[in-house]
C-alpha cells in the first residue's frame, strides 16, 4: 500500500513516517514545501534522514501550486490512503485541490 504524506519536514509527519516505514509492505511518499514557519535547515535535515529508508521517496512540492499538484498527483498510482498534515490556515486552499483525490483521506490538522 502507498501513503502520502505531506508536511513531510513537520514534527508530526517526520515521526509518524518514520514509524510507518518500519512496515516494509508500505510505501510513503512525503512532500513538502520547505516553508520558512520555523527551521529550513531542520527540516532539510529530517527529509534527509527518511531519504535513508528504502520504502521512502520525497517529493519538494508546494500543493497550493495547483497545475504541478495536479501533474503530481495525476502521475503516480492510485494510493489506498491519503493522510494529510497541514497547518490550519492550509486547509481552506487545500480545497481547491481536493476534486483531485478520488479516494478517502484523512486531514489531521496541526
Amino acid at each position: 500500500m502507498k501513503i502520502l504524506i505531506t508536511g513531510i519536514a513537520g514534527f508530526i509527519a517526520f515521526n509518524f513516517t518514520k514509524e510507518l516505514c518500519k512496515n516494509k509492505n508500505l510505501k510513503v511518499v512525503g512532500i513538502d514545501n520547505f516553508s520558512d514557519y520555523y527551521s529550513v535547515k531542520l527540516k532539510r535535515e529530517r527529509v534527509q534522514n527518511l531519504k535513508k529508508l528504502k520504502n521512502f521517496r520525497f517529493i519538494k512540492l508546494d500543493l497550493i501550486e495547483k497545475k504541478k499538484s495536479f501533474r503530481f498527483l495525476s502521475s503516480i498510482n492510485l494510493m489506498k490512503s491519503i493522510i494529510l498534515l497541514l497547518k490550519p490556515e492550509f486547509v481552506t486552499q487545500w480545497k481547491i485541490l481536493q476534486f483531485m483525490l478520488i479516494q478517502m483521506f484523512v486531514v489531521l490538522a496541526i
